[in-house]
């Protein structure tokens, strides 16, 4: 495998292997490469990913945040060695860069807990700098294709500040919960499926099973252990986790209203769907309802399958749900959630946005983001709704459009 691609006792010998594979397919024949008529990628020292790009598959038309990333993701090229070489060497190749579960943004980037600055866009390196980052980096995997360009995710947490800014060029690291809602849907979601890989190559260098050092494979989607006599496999994996709206048709006399919950960690004031994780022998709708139970005592019917959402911070699959409420009395779990309410629509249309800053106040307290200064204070007593790129708020504002108090 390219020598990127498994760093260890055994890099020289990969190396070795790298040049091989790079010299066989520089001289290889190539067919022509079927054009997609995309942009790609604006050239320079960083290049800045386009609109225009990215979009070889059509998105679903659910419009949520870190979906639709539209690479075609090659699988059947993951384990062809040479051409792998060949796309780490092309100069045409982009790398989205992680430090530390952060992405590379563009420098002076607004984020959502209301700091100044312009809409934020993905960083992406190609050329010498790109080159030179591969070189330092502990995981590169392959993402996909674009047209004839070739994306690849690559980590170097092990960089200490400085040189981290060193590789970075213009660019500047960002948590991506803090810029995801403001970015263009592609770019984020292609952020979102680099930092996701990278976290799981950072967590499983060593076998859980025993204990031996794992190299990557795949062009980095499987991780193998080097126990020689019984060597295991490790695939990047995804934790489902159900997200719902309760309804009802009139739960206390006035009209329909949807049943929203919160917890003591989250920033003052903010409410949201109820969620939970998928356990071992259920099925998601009997974990829809298994969840809401537990967490509020309301019983559910109709559940009703509505949309999906990568979460990898760090690594869920959030699965939408719609469901009816059977019963109505709510008596919280306080181990699970502080409160929970039936809110009309006009209640929920009225609550504030997830990091507002309170009228004539500067942002400030705790963000629900990064669990320390730079959230927002509440006024006393204002309820939020949850951050906009999250499939709970997607499904607050659908719930909201259906009983007519759209926007």
């Amino acid at each position: 495998y390219p020598w990127l691609l498994c760093r260890g006792t055994q890099r020289a010998e990969n190396r070795k292997k790298y040049d091989q594979a790079r010299q066989e397919f520089l001289t290889k024949p190539k067919p022509p490469e079927k054009s997609h008529n995309y942009s790609g990628c604006r050239t320079g020292r960083a290049a800045v990913v386009s609109k225009a790009a990215l979009c070889q598959v059509p998105p679903m038309g659910k419009n949520l945040s870190y979906t639709a990333v539209g690479l075609d993701r090659v699988h059947h090229r993951r384990r062809d060695n040479a051409w792998i070489a060949g796309r780490l060497a092309d100069e045409k190749t982009r790398i989205v860069p992680v430090w530390r579960d952060r992405s590379l943004i563009s420098p002076g980037a607004a984020t959502i807990e209301g700091t100044p600055g312009d809409t934020p866009e993905a960083v992406l390196l190609g050329g010498k700098q790109g080159q030179v980052l591969l070189a330092e980096a502990d995981h590169v995997t392959l993402l996909g294709l674009d047209g004839d360009i070739a994306y690849f995710a690559a980590d170097i947490s092990q960089a200490d500040e400085t040189a981290r800014d060193a590789l970075a060029g213009a660019g500047e690291f960002h948590d991506l919960r803090r810029v995801g809602a403001l970015m263009a849907g592609p770019e984020a979601a292609l952020l979102a499926y680099a930092r996701g890989l990278m976290h799981w190559h950072r967590r499983h260098v060593f076998c859980g099973l025993c204990g031996n050092p794992t190299e990557s494979h795949d062009g980095g989607h499987l991780r193998r252990c080097t126990n020689a006599g019984d060597p295991h496999n490790h695939f990047p994996h995804t934790d489902p986790a159900v997200i719902m709206l309760v309804s009802h048709d009139n739960p206390h006399g006035n009209g329909p209203a949807c049943l929203l919950g919160r917890q003591s960690r989250w920033a003052e004031g903010m409410y949201s769907t109820l969620a939970g994780f998928v356990e071992p022998g259920e099925t998601l709708e009997e974990a829809v309802a298994r969840e809401v139970l537990e967490e509020s005592g309301v019983r559910v019917t109709n559940v009703e399958y509505k949309a999906s959402q990568p979460w990898p911070f760090p690594s869920s699959l959030m699965l939408g749900f719609r469901v009816r409420a059977e019963t109505t009395k709510i008596k919280i779990d306080d181990r699970e959630i502080e409160d929970a309410q039936w809110f009309r629509p006009e209640e929920v249309r009225s609550f504030g946005e997830w990091c507002a800053a309170p009228s004539g106040g500067a942002p400030g307290g705790v963000s629900p983001v990064l669990g320390k200064a730079g959230g927002a204070h509440a006024p006393a007593g204002e309820k939020r709704l949850p951050r906009k790129d999250s499939i709970s708020r997607w499904l607050i504002e659908g719930w909201l459009e259906d009983v007519g108090c759209g926007k």
